[in-house]
């Protein structure tokens, strides 16, 4: 039920049916790391953040894996919507340590570098991104993120980006004729 709540959220956008999926979820078996972890990210996109972060520790205290990236990419953007970049930086740093091309890593951990004055960081970060995806640029971003409903999320998350120095359109998808 947690699955199919995340994917109802993630893919239909419908985040009440959801909610209510994965609430089901918790209420049949309280310590399923997954169900919380997607509490967590359906609060995140709800817009908030306070309350998500609680439910990632959650799923994290239940599930304590180093390479558990879904939560800690999580937390990770829960703490950057709070405006704790450094704490948002810890994580995505987790995530790239697991997978030093998580897209989501990348994103994040170069829009908390930028917050936090780390200018070198975030454009080393930005131009990982850049390698492992040509086409992507901060005018696609909405394309790559969950169906966050606080406009300001996604124009902060946008804003850490052109910080770290990533195009608003991506050299390889525009033509010069």
């Amino acid at each position: 039920m947690a699955q199919a709540g995340w994917a109802v959220a993630y893919i239909l956008r419908d985040l009440s049916s959801a909610k209510r999926l994965i609430e089901q979820a918790i209420e049949l078996n309280p310590n399923l790391a997954n169900a919380w972890n997607s509490n967590g990210w359906v609060n995140l996109w709800l817009g908030n953040p306070a309350i998500a972060l609680e439910q990632l520790h959650r799923a994290y205290r239940l599930d304590p894996s180093p390479t558990n990236n879904s939560t800690f990419t999580g937390l990770a953007h829960a703490y950057f919507f709070l405006d704790q970049h450094e704490a948002a930086l810890v994580h995505a740093e987790q995530v790239l340590r697991s997978n030093p091309e998580a897209h989501p890593g990348l994103r994040i951990g170069a829009a908390s570098a930028a917050f936090v004055g780390r200018t070198d960081l975030a454009h080393h970060l930005g131009a990982r991104l850049q390698a492992i995806d040509p086409t992507f640029g901060i005018s696609r971003l909405r394309e790559y993120l969950g169906p966050y409903q606080r406009p300001e999320f996604v124009e902060k998350y946008a804003e850490g980006l052109r910080l770290a120095g990533l195009p608003e359109v991506s050299s390889a998808t525009t033509r010069s004729d």
